[in-house]
This record gives C-alpha cells, structure tokens and sequence, in this order.
C-alpha cells in the first residue's frame, strides 16, 4: 500500500504562508466559541456578547467587546500581528459579530441594525 504524503507536506505549507482575510475571520470566530466560561459550561464570549447586546447602544462610555489574547492560539495571534490596523479592526469587528448574529433570530436582527455601527473590539493580555 502506498502512503500519499503530499497532504502532509500541503497543510505544513499552508501554515506557514499568510492567510485570507476571511480565513481570520473564520479561525477567529472559531477560536472565540469553543473557549468556556469559568465554570466550564457556558461560552465566554457568547455570553459577552448577550450581555453587551442591549447595551452598547445605550451606555456612555460605550463599552468594547473584550478579547483576551490567551484565548487565541499561536498561529491565529501571528496572523492577526501581521494585519494592518484598518485590516484589523474589519476582521476583529467580523469575527465579533458573527458570534451576535449567531445568537437567536431577533439579536441578530437587533444587532445588525442597531449595534453593529456602534460595536468595537478590544484586545487585552
């Protein structure tokens, strides 16, 4: 039986060149969903963005969305230090809201129309 190595020499490559901004955007979504809560049930980020869902349109100072740097992972991290910062926040702010609008029917209405234009995203270590 013959062994094909040539998938194994693909995917080495394709991690070391530079991916599409829609990839980031995608590994970051992923990223950011799988990552539980303290108590190791709920996920962080999507119970951040149901918290934030209803008061960043109303809350002076308006309140970021917050990501924590530990909860990327390596390869991701060096993708994102590559970008541009206008390239950045598009993807930072992409990846974000796909966690809104994956909530349920109407945040995601709600988000799209009146958070959206509003949200911003931060990162911390």
């Amino acid at each position: 039986m013959k062994i094909n190595h040539m998938t194994a020499i693909f995917s080495f490559k394709s991690d070391v060149r530079e991916w599409s901004t829609s990839r980031i955007i995608d590994e970051l979504n992923l990223s950011l969903i799988k990552v539980l809560g303290s108590d190791g049930c709920t996920r962080k980020y999507e119970n951040h963005a149901r918290w934030l869902l209803y008061r960043i349109p109303i809350y002076l100072p308006m309140p970021y969305f917050i990501i924590s740097l530990r909860d990327l992972n390596t390869k991701l991290k060096k993708q994102l230090a590559r970008l541009d910062r206008r390239t950045l926040e598009y993807v930072m702010k992409e990846g974000v809201g796909r966690i809104f609008e994956g909530l349920d029917y109407n945040s995601r209405n709600y988000f799209l129309i009146r958070v959206r234009p509003l949200l911003k995203v931060g990162l911390v270590d």
